[in-house]
């Protein structure tokens, strides 16, 4: 096992497509060894990662070609666009909720909106939303993480309480929505009131985001 683990690290596509056309189709083991390599913590190449994928592509069952659907998140997005343009199954809500757990931690957009865009759940707390009965503070966070303006702009239209989690904390997605959207911010949080803490700012990683934020703590400012 470690010496085949060891080839398919460490030799050229050349030579692992020798090896691969030589076994003719894969056997059970060899299948698994490839998809546990791919879906483990050491990361290939982008060209071999898509080289693997396409050659195990025909061979593998529904439940496999969803468990390296959700790997491509560990990988460069045109990985993730590559294996969707092939996918030719549903993925389930197993490998959903995965995937946006795991491209919340990634920060991974793409991934992230794709699986929330699918995910029944998500879908039943916007509802929840609407009704009041739901405060999805950790997928706010989570979407603009990502970098979703669209998802966390889904949550304030479906009528989440943004001025109630910038009273609990703010700092948990302020400075990263203001340097998503520094041009936006004023627009997307009119009619909330922040706390006058201008260290918020310094959460910032762009200039432009520093420099919105601080402008509207000015203009909104409440004092603590």
């Amino acid at each position: 096992k470690e010496a085949l683990n060891e080839f398919f690290m460490h030799r050229s596509i050349a030579d692992i497509k020798a090896l691969l056309e030589a076994a003719g189709d894969l056997d059970t083991r060899l299948r698994g060894e490839l998809i546990t390599l791919i879906r483990g913590e050491t990361l290939f190449s982008e060209e071999k990662f898509l080289f693997f994928v396409h050659s195990l592509w025909p061979q593998l069952d529904e439940n496999e070609k969803n468990d390296l659907f959700v790997a491509t998140i560990n990988y460069p997005e045109p990985c993730f666009h590559a294996v969707f343009d092939m996918m030719d199954c549903s993925l389930t809500q197993k490998h959903i909720s995965a995937m946006l757990s795991i491209a919340s931690l990634e920060k991974h957009k793409a991934a992230w909106e794709f699986a929330a865009d699918r995910s029944p759940e998500m879908g039943q707390f916007l509802n929840e939303v609407r009704e009041k009965n739901f405060k999805p503070f950790m997928y706010v966070r989570q979407a603009v993480q990502v970098g979703s303006l669209r998802w966390f702009d889904a949550f304030i239209s479906a009528g989440f309480d943004l001025q109630e989690y910038l009273d609990l904390s703010a700092r948990d997605f302020l400075p990263k929505l203001a340097d998503l959207d520094p041009a936006g911010l004023k627009n997307r949080l009119a009619g909330v009131r922040l706390l006058a803490d201008t260290t918020l700012q310094d959460d910032c990683n762009t200039n432009e985001g520093k420099r919105a934020l601080s402008e509207l703590i000015k203009a909104t400012v409440v004092v603590s």
